[in-house]
């Protein structure tokens, strides 16, 4: 109940004043969020793979180093599963694919 007499008069403790800022922390996460995923180098990903298949011999790679390592941060931040992982892949990879 949270209510208390003090000099006859009913005090209520139970509702304490919120001192928290919504807008800077709300802020954070975005910022954080952005820094964890960092998507813009998807835009140049068919370019990289292209620098990285340069002069290689055997099979060439299929995916730049800069979406693996974006697919490592999200396995480690949300604990995904590689089966998420790869269907996220599918659908970045068409999007990658629409940049060129």
């Amino acid at each position: 109940m949270g209510l208390v007499m003090k000099a006859h008069n009913l005090v209520d403790f139970s509702r304490k004043k919120d001192n928290r800022a919504w807008c800077l922390y709300n802020d954070s996460l975005v910022k954080r969020m952005e820094e964890l995923l960092d998507l813009n180098s998807l835009k140049h990903a068919m370019k990289d793979l292209r620098e990285q298949n340069r002069g290689k011999n055997g099979r060439p790679f299929i995916v730049p180093d800069g979406v693996i390592e974006i697919f490592a941060r999200i396995r480690a931040v949300f604990n995904a599963s590689f089966r998420t992982l790869e269907s996220l892949l599918g659908i970045i990879g068409d999007i990658i694919i629409g940049f060129e």
